[in-house]
């Protein structure tokens, strides 16, 4: 049991394999354009080539350049799931399957409390990606705009 809760708590596959925070790249094209980001309550102005960082729990994220002779150009960057919370669903179908299997075993408790505690493993993991926001993730990474001379 102690076991099954220490995996599980260290687990959740994006908890892992991601930090609290992303950073985005954005160029255009030409260089030099204002870049002004939005998301949500927080808020930075940066110059092209620009990265920034923004936490995963962040929401949408709204990106306006804008450069004297061109028209104002705005994009998004969408909140998503981490590919990697995905990740955890095998680990628990692993365990639904020994989990099932454990009638044609020699001792089926034993397969039954192994198989249940893969199960716990894996939905624990993508509890613990939720619970410390790793389970969020923004797309796109890098955006690059070509800036539209203006009429």
């Amino acid at each position: 049991m102690v076991l099954t809760l220490a995996l599980t708590l260290a687990s959740g596959c994006a908890t892992i394999t991601s930090g609290p925070d992303e950073t985005i790249t954005v160029t255009s094209e030409p260089i030099g354009a204002n870049v002004t980001v939005d998301c949500g309550s927080d808020r930075s102005e940066l110059i092209t080539p620009a990265r920034f960082v923004i936490p995963r729990r962040s929401t949408d994220c709204t990106v306006t350049l804008q450069k004297p002779g061109f028209e104002k150009e705005t994009a998004v960057i969408e909140q998503g799931v981490n590919r990697w919370t995905w990740a955890n669903l095998p680990i628990a179908l692993i365990g639904i399957g020994v989990l099932g299997m454990s009638g044609f075993s020699d001792d089926p408790n034993h397969s039954a409390r192994v198989g249940g505690a893969i199960v716990v493993v894996g939905l624990g993991g993508l509890a613990v990606d939720r619970m410390t926001w790793k389970l969020r993730d923004h797309d796109p990474k890098r955006l690059h705009v070509k800036l539209r001379p203006s009429p």
